[in-house]
C-alpha cells in the first residue's frame, strides 16, 4: 500500500514537471486581459500602501476612462482611498464618476448613493478641483 502511494506521488510530480507550461493561463489576443498583468497588481498595491499618484493615474485611466462604464465602479475603492486617506484631490471626482458612470446620471442612483456621490463632488470642489466645480455647477443649474 505504501509503495503504491510513493509511486503515485512520483508519477504526479513527473507529470507536473512535464506539463508545467500548460498550467499557465492562456491569454487570447484582443481579449482585454493582456493588460491585467503582475505590474498592474503592483500598481494597485502601491496605491493601497503608499498612495502612489502615478500608479493611481494609470489604474484610473485604464479602468475608468478606457474600459468604459462596466468597469467604472471597480475604481471606487482606489479613488475613495486616495481621496480620503491620502488627500489626493482629483480622486474625489474619480470617486464621483465611479459611482454615477455605470448608471449614466446621478438621478438614477438611490438616495444614499446620491448623497455619497454628492459628498465627493462637494469635497473636491471645496478643495479646488476644477472638474468637481464644473460638475457641481452643472447639477445645480
Amino acid at each position: 500500500m505504501r509503495n503504491n502511494i510513493v509511486i503515485f506521488i512520483v508519477l504526479f510530480l513527473i507529470g507536473l514537471v512535464l506539463n508545467y507550461q500548460n498550467l499557465e493561463p492562456t491569454i487570447e489576443p484582443n481579449s482585454g486581459w493582456e493588460t491585467l498583468n503582475s505590474s498592474f497588481l503592483k500598481e494597485k498595491k502601491l496605491i493601497v500602501s503608499d498612495g502612489d499618484v502615478e500608479a493611481y493615474k494609470k489604474v484610473v485611466k485604464y479602468l475608468l476612462y478606457t474600459k468604459g462604464r462596466d468597469d467604472a465602479s471597480s475604481i471606487f475603492y482606489y479613488a475613495f482611498l486616495m481621496a480620503i486617506q491620502y488627500e489626493y484631490t482629483p480622486a474625489n471626482y474619480d470617486a464621483y464618476q465611479a459611482l454615477i458612470k455605470p448608471y449614466g446620471e446621478i438621478t438614477a442612483l438611490d438616495k444614499n448613493t446620491q448623497q455619497l456621490a454628492m459628498f465627493f463632488l462637494h469635497r473636491g470642489a471645496n478643495k479646488g478641483n476644477r472638474e468637481c466645480m464644473q460638475a457641481l455647477h452643472k447639477l445645480t443649474k
